[in-house]
């Protein structure tokens, strides 16, 4: 079944009773900034929380602030980066230009720049069909579910 998606209220009353049950706050900013990035994706929002949430614990703190937010991202992208190198290993292995269509995704780029139609098509099916890319509301657009793959892809991407 599919799941209805969670809306921003959702996420809002969810997060703040969460982390009242361990005496935690956080600030309007912080929850904005939170649920921002995790894009209304279930896993990387709870995973975000989760990592601003142990943040604190290790401060002796009990109130997120937008501070936390900003490392609790860098700590998720690092709790998700084996999982992320064996999502390119799934990329790669679902065909020749999977890896280049799903990096021109993730930064915008030109989809179909010196492919033919057809290898850039199959390509994107390969990866709908893996569960990384959704088609987006406009013709030709597609986008990665994962907000935080997203992040890691731009970030190789841009490493020397």
């Amino acid at each position: 079944h599919e799941l209805a998606p969670i809306t921003v209220e959702q996420w809002r009353t969810g997060l703040r009773a969460r982390l009242a049950l361990d005496d935690t706050t956080i600030t309007d900013d912080a929850l904005e900034h939170l649920i921002a990035l995790g894009e209304g994706h279930p896993r990387a929002t709870m995973l975000l929380a989760q990592q601003a949430h142990l943040m604190c614990i290790e401060e002796f703190a009990h109130q997120i602030d937008n501070a936390i937010i900003v490392q609790a991202l860098v700590r998720a992208l690092a709790a998700e980066r084996l999982r992320h190198e064996q999502q390119i290993v799934r990329i790669r292995a679902a065909g020749r230009y999977g890896e280049r269509m799903v990096v021109r995704i993730a930064t915008g780029s030109e989809l179909y720049a010196g492919l033919q139609s057809g290898q850039a098509s199959r390509a994107l099916n390969s990866l709908r069909d893996i569960g990384l890319i959704e088609r987006g509301e406009g013709h030709g657009q597609w986008f990665l579910t994962d907000p935080l793959l997203r992040r890691y892809l731009v970030q190789r991407r841009l490493s020397p």
